[in-house]
């Protein structure tokens, strides 16, 4: 049944028929009952399905993100220890525990509920004994509201229970990447991996300056912690 939606969806997607809310309901119905995946170069990657407060199915597809992509896969390497803050559904996390290889581990973090299940079944379907996840946010403190840490998680799911929080340097003596994309939390989370940081670790940052200044930060306060590192904005 998923291969026959598979195919469908392939067909299908990007050509503007998501705009229709019978198509919509049904794709979301399919997913909620069946599970939906999605696949990067042959791994199945396990869509997040939403029921409140308003009905939602998260999914990366082969193109997500083809510039983040090409950088992360070109700089990991075999034996590595790569850390994937903000892990989702697993895309990069799949991407990074394909090239570490048997002698290398990835540590995928997740706080939202809802995207660490499908993490953890993406994990499980690509059969990945180099990859721990965590159901945990990193930050400076022990714990954050959902609209501090994921506005995107904050409109989608309406989280405004405390979510638990760690940071990084906590948990890990060492990473040869960390991939970071949090969407509006950076600032907290680079101030959690200071020892990591000063290592020299290779670090891929997604910001989103919009939504740093909703909560009272900016790109500039980034840039003035890394530079302290040494590490240079490309």
């Amino acid at each position: 049944m998923n291969k026959f939606a598979s195919k469908v969806f392939r067909l299908i997607h990007g050509k503007g028929f998501g705009k229709y809310s019978l198509i919509q309901n049904l794709f979301f119905l399919y997913a909620l009952t069946f599970g939906f995946y999605t696949e990067v170069e042959g791994m199945k990657i396990r869509a997040a399905v939403y029921r409140k407060p308003k009905k939602f199915v998260l999914y990366h597809t082969e193109n997500h993100e083809p510039h983040v992509r090409k950088v992360f896969c070109s700089i990991i390497k075999k034996g590595m220890t790569v850390v994937d803050i903000g892990a989702c559904v697993g895309y990069y996390t799949v991407l990074a525990a394909k090239r570490v290889g048997e002698n290398g581990v990835v540590h995928a973090f997740e706080p939202d509920p809802v995207r660490y299940k499908a993490l953890c079944k993406t994990i499980k379907v690509n059969r990945f004994k180099n990859v721990k996840a965590y159901n945990l946010a990193i930050a400076d403190n022990n714990e954050i509201k959902a609209g501090r840490m994921d506005l995107d998680i904050a409109a989608t799911c309406n989280l405004d229970e405390a979510i638990k929080a760690v940071p990084l340097d906590s948990v890990l003596d060492f990473a040869d990447v960390v991939k970071i994309d949090v969407v509006g939390h950076e600032l907290s989370v680079l101030r959690s991996m200071r020892k990591i940081l000063s290592e020299g670790t290779k670090v891929i940052l997604e910001v989103y300056p919009k939504n740093l200044s909703q909560i009272g930060q900016s790109v500039k306060d980034i840039q003035n912690l890394i530079r302290r590192y040494n590490y240079k904005n490309t």
